[in-house]
């Protein structure tokens, strides 16, 4: 499995370079990394925007499941 996540990680990587690779050396470079730069930054885009979509779902679960703790927390007595 992880072979084929490989794989397909170069052939995106490759097919996203094809018009690069006949240019000079340093005009292929930083096309590529202009590329990657872009890349990155949209993906960094779609993770806050699915972390905030679950973070979004989450709290109030969270919220609901404190005060159910609080209440019973403070109607629960220690005796000695």
């Amino acid at each position: 499995m992880p072979n084929i996540i490989d794989n397909n990680l170069y052939e995106a990587f490759n097919s996203s370079i094809v018009e690069s690779r006949f240019k000079s050396i340093i005009t292929m470079l930083e096309e590529i990394r202009v590329n990657m730069i872009i890349r990155i930054v949209a993906k960094r885009k779609q993770c806050i925007i699915e972390v905030g979509n679950y973070l979004e779902s989450l709290v109030p679960m969270l919220v609901v499941l404190y005060d159910i703790l609080n209440k019973i927390l403070m109607t629960t007595y220690i005796e000695e």
